[in-house]
């Protein structure tokens, strides 16, 4: 780790990977190697105190070897915005750069790396009268009043997401403007995969109208191309300025008005953000932890057995004390913060406490809550996997059949190349 004078070389890391992926343990192990860093939750369930077991927070054990920020920092009566996280983050990462101090991101909810990453679209403050109003109407009034003015927002939104549809609403009634304007578009169509080089966009096809050829003698490519301004409609119009196109056995298509239309399964781009850095804020390096399916299915299915009978995935399952959250299962958790009031709306909806509360409520037995934390646990995994892959310039490292410690080892030699290149 170098010294305090060198903020760049302090540049934070951000450990992306599905749920019960082997975060938690690897970051801790990071911190250790780096020379003693620090780790900043962005789960948006994990700030909640109290909320252990269920939100499967870093255990006291990880938690003693280095500092963890970001966890246990709000009641779960309080409602904690991603913008609250995010303040909080950029302060706690430039104090530890002051001190000389690398601090990993480790995720999480992908609201908050994404606003860690790109920024946050403000928007309006909040407006109590119109929210007031809002909260009268039930799910599909909300959606179809959305739809009605903000159908792009409407299209990406849960029409049960009863938070987001309030919000996109409020933010329209308040500008004049649909929230999809406001808000910053970054995602593209066709997302690297896990495991891609970084800069890489597969599948792409390119419309670069008035490009000139310019044949490299010493390239395979039939096109060779630099252009002002590259478009890309399999990147969702996104435009890169000042690229220059290497393009190994692309393929001309017809196209009308364009000297080259190209269609091709991997473009590179040298102007292109992405690499170390990738355009990011704070310079951040990413790192990821790739899983096959099967693998982190089971993962997840023991995690929440952990969650649900300790006991039994310690003797049955070879679950150690380390790995759980010690001294109550989640059962007993729900039921105790329910007993003291202490679970507000933002808590209850949380994986496992939303069907831990129906058991408890009598609306279905314990082994159906938790066969039910079970399948949506999954089904988070696959979103997030899906969305994670949209994210540029990830070192993915392949965590199948590898410990812990070798996939440290495989991060800090990522970790030092990227540390060398210029933000």
């Amino acid at each position: 780790m170098t010294g305090k004078s060198d903020p760049i070389r302090l540049r934070p890391i951000v450990l992306l990977g599905p749920t019960a992926g082997g975060k938690s343990e690897l970051a801790v192990l990071l911190a250790e190697r780096l020379g003693g860093g620090q780790v900043l939750g962005a789960d948006s369930m994990q700030v909640y105190r109290g909320m252990d077991a269920g939100t499967a927070k870093p255990s006291p054990a990880l938690r003693a070897r280095v500092p963890h920020l970001l966890i246990d920092c709000a009641d779960p009566t309080q409602t904690f915005t991603v913008a609250d996280w995010l303040t909080q983050a950029d302060q706690l990462i430039a104090q530890g750069q002051a001190r000389g101090v690398r601090s990993i991101v480790v995720g999480g909810t992908n609201l908050y790396i994404q606003a860690f990453l790109e920024g946050l679209f403000a928007g309006p403050p909040r407006d109590a009268d119109l929210r007031a109003q809002l909260e009268k109407l039930d799910g599909s009034a909300l959606y179809a009043r959305l739809a009605a003015v903000d159908s792009q927002a409407a299209g990406k939104i849960h029409a049960n997401d009863r938070k987001k549809l309030i919000r996109a609403i409020e933010v329209f009634e308040l500008t004049g403007q649909p929230i999809s304007t406001w808000q910053k578009q970054w995602t593209i169509q066709n997302p690297p995969s896990p495991g891609a080089a970084d800069g890489q966009m597969p599948n792409v096809e390119c419309r670069m109208p008035n490009a000139t050829q310019t044949p490299d003698p010493a390239s395979n490519s039939p096109f060779d191309i630099r252009h002002s301004s590259l478009t890309t409609s399999g990147g969702g119009g996104e435009k890169m300025p000042n690229v220059e196109c290497r393009m190994p056995n692309a393929t001309p298509v017809p196209a009308s008005n364009s000297s080259f239309a190209i269609r091709h399964s991997s473009l590179t781009t040298s102007g292109a953000s992405g690499g170390s850095g990738g355009g990011y804020r704070h310079g951040a390096i990413l790192l990821g932890l790739s899983w096959p399916t099967e693998m982190i299915n089971k993962r997840i299915n023991l995690r929440v057995k952990g969650m649900f009978y300790p006991q039994q995935a310690m003797a049955q399952d070879g679950l150690s004390e380390d790995e759980l959250w010690p001294g109550r299962g989640l059962v007993d958790e729900v039921k105790e913060l329910n007993d003291k009031g202490l679970l507000g709306r933002q808590a209850r909806e949380a994986l496992g406490y939303k069907q831990v509360l129906a058991y408890l409520n009598g609306q279905c037995s314990l082994e159906e809550a938790y066969e039910q934390t079970k399948i949506q646990t999954r089904r988070f995994a696959k979103r997030q996997r899906t969305w994670l892959k949209r994210f540029r310039g990830v070192h993915w490292l392949q965590a199948a059949g590898k410990k812990a410690e070798e996939l440290a080892d495989e991060a800090l030699a990522a970790i030092g190349g990227q540390d060398t290149t210029d933000v």
